[in-house]
């Protein structure tokens, strides 16, 4: 009886070993995907506080571009401002259609819950300021 009783112990032994290296590789598994659905909230907030869906910032804007963007369910045009803040960091936007055709490059934007602005800064009033100011000298 007790050469059964020990095979039954060592049985007993490997089943509980086998089991726990179960358990560490679904702890495993599981940590792992629960690490990768954190980072993609994060990633998520990220881009909801600083991606194109900005509704507040400051800065000048440094480039404008329009894209044509081809799908299975048909073309838009996607219009972007990169705009450098106020503490020199550059950002994409994704103005109103209004704001991208008035907007110009070297403008300041500044955009808040009351809306966008944009103006030129004072030493450099835009295209139409420095054609009437050259004519004026002449």
């Amino acid at each position: 009886m007790r050469a059964g009783g020990g095979a039954n112990h060592v049985r007993r032994a490997e089943t509980i070993l086998r089991l726990r290296e179960a358990a560490t590789k679904v702890l495993t598994v599981v940590a792992a995907l629960g690490l990768a659905a954190s980072l993609m909230l994060i990633d998520r907030a990220r881009l909801r506080l600083g991606g194109l869906s900005r509704t507040e910032y400051a800065g000048k804007i440094v480039d404008k571009s329009l894209t044509i963007r081809e799908t299975q369910l048909g073309s838009k045009m996607v219009r972007r401002l990169l705009i450098e803040g106020e503490g020199g960091e550059r950002f994409e936007v994704a103005p109103e259609l209004d704001v991208y055709e008035r907007a110009q490059i070297g403008m300041r934007i500044r955009s808040d819950r009351s809306g966008v602005e944009l103006s030129w800064p004072e030493r450099d009033r835009g295209p139409a300021s420095k054609a009437e100011g050259a004519s004026g000298k002449e």
